[in-house]
């Protein structure tokens, strides 16, 4: 039931209500359901409080285990709208990749116009990414090769969540409009795909490699399903000079 105007109010030594977490299931937040990635963000509902002012400033905070947060801003509209007991003020956290898979502790503060400022219970969370995310990837990054290049680095992304991605099925590459650039001969493509941790070191996950273009072989170098962690390092590296024109993508 929502909270009624008698509640708490802004400036009082009461906390005010929770927040409410409608996407949650059972103290889970699963960043990959259907539901949280139809609407590209993480609804937190703000119940109403005494005291409801233009201009109110809601700050919802997820905090985790090692007391980092991850903090939105979103002002009130028209307080209202909180007589409509249909209506719900909602505060929208995106993107889904802000936030790592563990313990949070979700909260939000309400600050006046006249600078009264007012916090809220905290309630717990648990999040996690499942895999894929509405039949799609979480996140998907790209990048494309055209023309002659010599060998090296081509793109190279920071995995912006804990991920497990599949060298069966989250690695994609598509020639792009023939092969072989204007005017040059195609030459056979071999891609590195490494990861590289925060701490260093250089984890090979797969080879990707075609000789015409039509076929696009991924060989899985060990497990081929690898997980990766928040703030890893993913590149893409050209084995040798080559002449081709494709796109490579990548679920993380």
């Amino acid at each position: 039931m929502r909270v009624a105007f008698n509640g708490p109010g802004v400036g009082q030594n009461t906390l005010l209500s929770p927040p409410g977490l409608p996407q949650a299931q059972g103290g889970i937040l699963d960043l990959g359901s259907p539901d949280i990635t139809a609407e590209g963000a993480i609804k937190v509902e703000i119940p109403a409080y005494a005291q409801l002012g233009w201009g109110d400033r809601v700050t919802v905070v997820f905090r985790d285990e090692y007391d980092r947060s991850i903090v939105r801003l979103a002002y009130l509209p028209n307080p209202a709208q909180f007589k409509d007991e249909a209506y719900v003020a909602e505060v929208r956290v995106r993107p889904l990749s802000a936030l790592a898979s563990g313990s949070y502790h979700v909260a939000y503060s309400v600050a006046s116009r006249t600078g009264n400022i007012s916090n809220s219970e905290a309630i717990p969370v648990t999040v996690t990414h499942s895999s894929y995310a509405g039949g799609g990837p979480v996140t998907t990054v790209g990048t494309a090769f055209f023309g002659t290049y010599v060998c090296g680095v081509i793109g190279s992304w920071v995995v912006p969540a804990d991920y497990s991605l599949s060298t069966n099925s989250d690695i994609v590459v598509r020639s792009l409009n023939g092969f072989a650039p204007p005017g040059a001969t195609a030459t056979d493509v071999r891609l590195k795909i490494q990861r590289i941790p925060p701490d260093g070191g250089t984890e090979s996950i797969a080879v990707v490699q075609s000789s015409d273009g039509n076929e696009w072989t991924v060989s899985a170098v060990g497990n081929t399903n690898v997980d990766l962690h928040k703030e890893d390092l993913i590149s893409i590296e050209l084995d040798g000079v080559s002449n081709a024109r494709f796109f490579v993508a990548l679920a993380l």
